[in-house]
């Protein structure tokens, strides 16, 4: 779903209340909680996909970032490593 946050390929009428994309060129992928962000899923996972996405110096389509989330080891995947 971050994914697709991040590529503009889904619509959330209210998601820009939420989470911004990142306008670095160096990080792509990261999201930034904004305004009154609550918990939920999207609020409560965006450290884990932060974590995982400063893997990530430039875009992906979306086959060669599933495989290369695929190939990165678990203990990357976990943010308390």
């Amino acid at each position: 779903m971050y994914f697709k946050i991040v590529n503009f390929e889904c619509h959330f009428p209210s998601l820009s209340l939420c989470v911004k994309a990142s306008r670095s060129s160096r990080s792509p992928y990261m999201l930034t909680p904004c305004g009154n962000s609550s918990h939920g899923f999207l609020i409560d996972n965006l450290s884990l996909w932060n974590h995982v996405v400063k893997q990530f110096p430039k875009r992906l389509n979306s086959e060669a970032f599933a495989a290369r989330i695929a190939s990165l080891p678990f203990e990357t995947l976990s943010p308390h490593t």
